[in-house]
């Protein structure tokens, strides 16, 4: 993961039940930053009963140097 760089998560879901996506940052010391905005189909859905795949796009702080999604 790079600083300041924009990111595209993908993934095909299929089931039951609600999913939400979050991202986190952590900064060179381990500590959590505070989260950036994040955009697309991927931050919040209810899986259908066929695939469908979800997108979440996000841009990473200046002084990150690790994300977890």
């Amino acid at each position: 993961m790079l600083p300041s760089t924009a990111y595209t998560f993908a993934a095909w879901v299929k089931g039951r039940g609600r999913l939400h996506l979050s991202v986190g940052f952590h900064n060179a010391k381990g500590s959590a930053i505070r989260p950036t905005r994040t955009v697309g189909s991927g931050k919040a859905f209810v899986p259908h009963a066929q695939w469908h795949r979800y997108v979440i796009r996000f841009k990473t702080p200046g002084h990150a140097r690790s994300a977890v999604l």
